[in-house]
């Protein structure tokens, strides 16, 4: 359908449809972004921080349960996934 002509109608209540060859398409509108807050100026920075420790404090700190992966050490997680050779080549020479 890359550059397809469309047909939008609207009718009496608001209600928008969009034709292509007779038939109608379905299709999802999107609201716009909402604004980015305001960058904090020299005067306002010391309550901007204050209001963001307050909100760290007042949240409950989470602790993953005993068998969560990330309270397992590195290396035994290494060692689970991984099979480690040792450094040594067998002697593969035809001369003895």
């Amino acid at each position: 359908m890359r550059g397809a002509n469309v047909t939008m109608c609207e009718d009496f209540k608001g209600n928008v449809t969009m034709l292509y060859k007779g038939r109608a398409l379905n299709y999802e509108t999107f609201k716009r972004g909402e604004k980015p807050p305001a960058i904090e100026d020299d005067k306002t920075i010391n309550k901007a921080v204050d209001k963001a420790i307050a909100k760290q404090k007042a949240r409950s700190n989470y602790k993953p349960s005993i068998n969560h992966p990330w309270r397992t050490s590195i290396l035994c997680r290494q060692s689970q996934k991984r099979t480690f050779l040792s450094g040594r080549k067998e002697d593969t020479s035809t001369l003895r």
